[in-house]
């Protein structure tokens, strides 16, 4: 698993609000830490689960664990921006963690 591990990805959490000249307001993003990942396309979509819809993940990432990715965080890889729909710790010893990423403008 380690040596598929070769992309750079970059994780960010959500930071203070900024405040454009014109007094328009964006979420500002702090970096937590840039990390070797493996990516693998999913496909994407949508799903139903419990009587709502619920996102597919159009990427998946799988790095070595960390306790500071959680679905509010975003991932910077390839000159994408991808947000953080989904993550698991499937063999819960602290290994890997797998998230599942979403492109928020793909169709």
């Amino acid at each position: 698993m380690i040596g598929a591990m070769r992309e750079r990805v970059l994780i960010q959490t959500p930071g203070a609000r900024v405040v454009s000249p014109s007094g328009a307001q964006t979420q500002g993003w702090a970096d937590v830490a840039t990390v070797w990942g493996r990516m693998e396309r999913t496909g994407g979509g949508a799903g139903i689960a419990a009587g709502r819809v619920e996102p597919k993940a159009d990427w998946r990432l799988t790095i070595r664990w960390r306790d500071d990715v959680t679905t509010l965080c975003r991932v910077q890889w390839a000159g994408r921006t991808l947000s953080v729909v989904t993550v698991d710790n499937g063999d819960e010893r602290h290994r890997y963690l797998t998230i599942g990423l979403k492109e928020p403008n793909a169709r």
